[in-house]
């Protein structure tokens, strides 16, 4: 008997001071993102909004054209085919959720090509 007790002991003595350790890590984190982070201003004032003048539909309409021309020049060129034997139905943009060392990655390759 006197063997498990020992064995129990030395186990819950090593979960403490385990937990103590974790504990007091927190507490050192914590105070690490008090000291260390941006201080914000809690009398924010609101600016009006600027007015933007909205662009007519003509211009949007020949902006629009232009893109599809372009698009639909870059996936000729990928296929290589002329570009009257495909037809592109709809142009969606897709979200960007790459991370900034992604983009900054791309922007580099792209640059080097050209």
């Amino acid at each position: 008997m006197n063997v498990l007790s020992t064995g129990v002991s030395v186990a819950v003595i090593g979960m403490g001071i385990v937990f103590l350790v974790l504990i007091i890590l927190w507490g050192v984190l914590e105070a690490m993102r008090l000291i260390f982070s941006p201080k914000e201003n809690k009398k924010k004032e609101i600016e009006p909004a600027a007015v933007k003048e909205l662009p007519s539909q003509k211009t949007q309409d020949t902006e629009d054209e232009e893109i599809v021309c372009v698009i639909s020049a870059a996936v000729a060129a990928m296929l290589q085919q002329p570009s009257h034997t495909f037809k592109i139905k709809s142009i969606k943009r897709s979200p960007d959720n790459s991370p900034e060392w992604n983009k900054a990655g791309r922007q580099r390759l792209l640059g080097n090509i050209l």
